[in-house]
C-alpha cells in the first residue's frame, strides 16, 4: 500500500458503519433473547448508568434511580474509537475488520481481550505481520 503525505498510510475507505452504541443494530438472536427476557418478567433498561450506592444505579438517559438487592452489570462490549486523537481516521474496530478491501501487509492490534489474540493469530496465519500492544503485563486475566 503506498504511503500518503508525511509517510503515513492513507485512511481506509469508510464502510458506512459506526461503532457507537447509538448506532448498534441488534441481531435477530439478540432481539429474540430480549423479547423472551421481557416475557419472563425481566426489566431491560437500555441506558448507560452510574452506580450510586451498594444497591442502586442512576440511569444517565433520564436520571431515574433503580435499586435492587443484586445489581448485574452487563457492559455490552461494543467497540468505540475514543478519544478523538490524531490518526484516529486510520483506525478500525473489530466490526470493520472483515470489510477490508485487501489483506493488510502489516497490522497493529491494541488491547488484551481474547478477541484481540484471536484476530492476531488469524491474520498472522494469513501472512500479515501483526503487532499486538497491551497496556499491562498481565494479559488474558482469568484464563
Amino acid at each position: 500500500m503506498p504511503l500518503g503525505s508525511a509517510g503515513r498510510l492513507p485512511p481506509l475507505p469508510s464502510t458506512g458503519r459506526r461503532s457507537s452504541p447509538q448506532r448498534r443494530r441488534k441481531s435477530p438472536a439478540l432481539r429474540d433473547l430480549s423479547q423472551q427476557s421481557r416475557q419472563a418478567g425481566v426489566a431491560i433498561e437500555d441506558s448507560r448508568a452510574e452506580i450510586v450506592d451498594a444497591h442502586g444505579v442512576r440511569l444517565i438517559a433520564d436520571g431515574r434511580k433503580l435499586s435492587a438487592r443484586i445489581i448485574l452489570i452487563s457492559t455490552g462490549g461494543a467497540p468505540v474509537l475514543e478519544p478523538d486523537i490524531p490518526g484516529r481516521e486510520y483506525a478500525i474496530t473489530s466490526n470493520e475488520i472483515f470489510d477490508l478491501p485487501a489483506l493488510p501487509k502489516r497490522m497493529l492490534i491494541v488491547g488484551a481481550a481474547i478477541s484481540r489474540f484471536e484476530f492476531a493469530a488469524i491474520f498472522a496465519r494469513l501472512g500479515t505481520d501483526v503487532t499486538l500492544v497491551t497496556r499491562g503485563e498481565n494479559v488474558l486475566r482469568g484464563f
